[in-house]
């Protein structure tokens, strides 16, 4: 069994901030406690201690986007799943665009620069939105009311714990690294195979 040594403080350090961003992205709290849990098994693997737990939640969460198209969710259904208030200021930012809602929140939650943010969201600094301090404090006051349950983030190390003692999950990363590759890549890989099979079909006629 491959885990960090320190596995428990990644976790305890950053579970519910990740629940936070997560959620705000889902809009589900099932879906963020699974997006939530993956972050952290990356966090927690030896062989991806060259990123950061932020690197491994956008990498998680670009896997929970592509593996399906999600449903908008209403507010009335956002409500019923958790048990912090939806307020009319958290309403109109949970309907912002997703990468919209990530650049602000590594910027104004996390604290990360407009350019560190950039670098994570794999995007030109120039697409993220300008923010004052002032701004920042609002949205961090804003998004204060986002909190796990306390019986889930209490037994998230343990959780994490038991699945690499269960299971090799350093492989299952990289398992799932690649097929997060294939998922961005697949209109590229199709099109070489495509011109590839074109290029034997004319050199065998």
């Amino acid at each position: 069994m491959k885990i960090v040594h320190n596995y428990e403080n990644i976790v305890r350090e950053n579970y519910a901030k990740l629940y936070k961003y997560a959620f705000i992205e889902s809009c589900h709290d099932i879906s963020a406690k699974d997006i939530t849990f993956q972050a952290l098994l990356y966090s927690v693997d030896p062989d991806r201690g060259d990123r950061s737990v932020w690197q491994n939640a956008h990498s998680v969460l670009n896997d929970f986007f592509l593996r399906s198209l999600r449903r908008r969710r209403s507010r009335d259904e956002i409500t019923a799943g958790v048990t912090f208030p939806i307020s009319d200021g958290l309403w109109d930012f949970l309907e912002k665009p997703v990468p919209e809602k990530e650049a602000v929140f590594l910027m104004a939650e996390v604290g990360l620069t407009k350019k560190e943010a950039a670098d994570i969201m794999a995007v030109h600094v120039s697409r993220l939105p300008d923010l004052s301090r002032e701004e920042c404090s609002r949205i961090v006051s804003l998004l204060s009311v986002i909190v796990p349950d306390r019986a889930s983030e209490e037994d998230a190390a343990d959780q994490v714990l038991l699945r690499f003692t269960e299971r090799s999950v350093g492989f299952e990363n990289r398992l799932r690294d690649l097929r997060l590759f294939f998922d961005r890549h697949i209109l590229w890989i199709a099109a070489a195979i495509a011109l590839f099979c074109a290029a034997a079909a004319y050199a065998t006629s």
